[in-house]
């Protein structure tokens, strides 16, 4: 990939975490949006790097993957039906991202493992099926992000309308 789509990729992160995060911050107002932030930028910085110092290793591409996909879960907290399907079913498509990366490093490429791979991209998928016909966007600023800890009703009942 060239040069100049990875300049386009970096700024278009960068925006899509401020995007993703946005309708968390109105949820819950705390540090651990900031830090959510922080951590998805990490991965999408550490992409770049390694996406520019060495194109034709494949561990650059999967880190700003990552980056990207870790913004995914934050959709659940809109009151767009849409975004919240796309996250829910999405949400921890970062994990099966890091588990390609840990079993592909590090060339970034799976050789032996294929099998394994697809199994990691497609169990989060069957297991939402039931969950998201009872979920929905209005339950969304009660939920919790996949690592980071939510904290109590007591201190933020104000943000929260389920508290």
């Amino acid at each position: 990939m060239s040069g100049r789509l990875r300049m386009v990729l970096l700024p278009a992160g960068l925006v899509a975490g401020l995007l993703a995060e946005w309708p968390t911050w109105l949820a819950r107002p705390d540090w651990g949006t900031v830090v959510d932030l922080g951590v998805g930028w990490a991965f999408l910085a550490a992409g770049f790097m390694a996406w520019s110092r060495r194109p034709a290793n494949r561990v650059g591409p999967l880190l700003t993957a990552i980056g990207f996909s870790w913004f995914l879960y934050n959709l659940i907290f809109t009151r767009n039906p849409v975004a919240f399907g796309i996250g829910f079913w999405l949400g921890s498509l970062f994990i099966a991202l890091l588990v390609h990366l840990v079993l592909a490093f590090p060339s970034g490429h799976l050789v032996l493992m294929r099998l394994s791979s697809a199994s990691h991209y497609s169990s989060p998928l069957p297991s939402t099926l039931p969950t998201i016909q009872t979920a929905g966007p209005a339950r969304a600023s009660s939920w919790s992000h996949p690592v980071l800890p939510m904290p109590s009703c007591s201190t933020t009942a104000s943000a929260h309308t389920n508290c």
